[in-house]
C-alpha cells in the first residue's frame, strides 16, 4: 500500500482488495502518500514511494525484506541504502502515518489464521 500504486480505480485482487479499498478511501492515507512523495522529491534522484517506505522502515531500526518480481524491482529495493532520511523527514512520516487508522485488526484478518505446515497461529509462527 505504501508504494502509492493503488487507487479507487486500481485495486489489488482479493484478499487484499478490501484492505486497499479502506486505505485509498481514507483522506489520512492520501496525506501519508503525499508526504512520502514530498520526501522522495527532497531526497532527489530516481526515488519513489516504495523506496521511501523502505528507507523509513530502516530509519526506525527495522530489518526490511522487500519482495521483487523482476530485476528492476531488485534495483529499486537496493536504492534506499544509498541515502538516509533526516530526523525531520522521519518525524513527518511518523506524524502522517499516526493519523491513518489500521485497516486490519488480527481478529478480522482476511488471510489464513493458521500456518498450513505447523498449525501455529499466523501471528505466532
Amino acid at each position: 500500500m505504501l508504494t502509492g500504486k493503488f487507487s479507487e480505480t486500481y485495486l489489488p485482487e482479493v484478499p487484499r482488495k478490501g484492505i486497499a479499498q479502506q486505505y485509498v478511501a481514507d483522506p489520512a492515507f492520501k496525506v501519508l502518500i503525499a508526504t512520502m512523495r514530498e520526501v522522495a522529491t527532497e531526497v532527489g534522484g530516481p526515488t519513489d514511494s516504495a523506496q521511501i517506505a523502505l528507507a523509513w522502515c530502516m530509519a526506525k531500526g527495522a530489518s526490511v525484506i522487500p519482495g521483487a518480481r523482476n530485476i528492476r524491482q531488485v534495483g529499486s529495493n537496493i536504492r534506499p541504502r544509498t541515502f538516509k532520511l533526516s530526523a525531520a523527514q522521519v518525524a513527518r512520516l511518523d506524524e502522517a502515518s499516526a493519523r491513518v487508522p489500521k485497516a486490519v485488526m488480527p481478529e478480522a484478518n482476511p488471510f489464513p489464521k493458521k500456518d498450513v505446515f505447523t498449525g501455529l497461529a499466523m501471528y505466532d509462527s
